[in-house]
């Protein structure tokens, strides 16, 4: 039976504690898990990285998903994507920003594009038109923005493409000879006015250039 050995004996004898199969009192052929065999018989523990090994400790052939490891091609337990590794069985958790991370939780390797985040180092920082808001998801920028902090509205930079410049310090307004129709895109005045709003031909001011 496993965990017994015939001895030249009317009745089979205990093997080692730590052997599930036994040629001799000392000689272990397999092990219990977590363990592996020697070539000499012996039980020897496994990595902490691997529920069971063969041949060597950190030869691992199987995982423990509930410590959030997977079992890698090079036969070693790894962390799986968004935990990392910390030199103990279980992997703890990402940052929430991170798509995967590395040494600690907020030390971003890889970001989650569906977060509209971008590597910056080793930072999940916001795509462009995006803001941090304080959760895991970038939120939109206000239309009238290239870039935003802190609020949607409050415009770091605007786009010169859209016709749009930086007044009052936060403000991506149309620029002159260009007026707003609530799209991100500022719409041309008619030749004829400097500048206008609600409509092209609606001038508030002249061009005086033409005669």
């Amino acid at each position: 039976s496993p965990g017994f050995f015939d001895y030249r004996h009317p009745a089979c004898l205990n093997c080692s504690p730590l052997c599930t199969l036994c040629l001799a009192p000392n000689f272990c052929k397999t092990c219990v898990s977590s363990y592996f065999a020697t070539a000499s018989g012996s039980c020897i523990a496994c990595s902490y990285l691997c529920v069971n090994c063969q041949t060597a400790a950190n030869n691992c052939t199987t995982c423990d998903s509930a410590q959030m490891r997977t079992l890698t091609s090079n036969n070693t337990c790894s962390c799986m994507v968004g935990y990392y590794d910390t030199g103990v069985a279980l992997c703890p958790t990402c940052d929430a920003k991170c798509f995967s991370c590395s040494v600690t939780a907020a030390n971003c390797t890889g970001c989650n594009g569906n977060q509209f985040r971008t590597l910056n180092g080793n930072s999940c920082d916001c795509i462009p038109g995006y803001f941090d808001s304080g959760s895991a998801v970038c939120a939109l920028c206000n239309y009238t923005c290239q870039s935003c902090a802190v609020v949607s509205t409050n415009c770091t930079t605007c786009s010169s493409s859209n016709f749009r410049n930086l007044t009052n310090g936060n403000v991506c307004s149309c620029m002159t000879g260009y007026f707003e129709t609530n799209v991100s895109k500022c719409a041309v005045c008619h030749p004829t006015c400097l500048s206008c709003t609600g409509a092209m031909t609606n001038c508030t001011a002249c061009n005086s250039n033409l005669k």
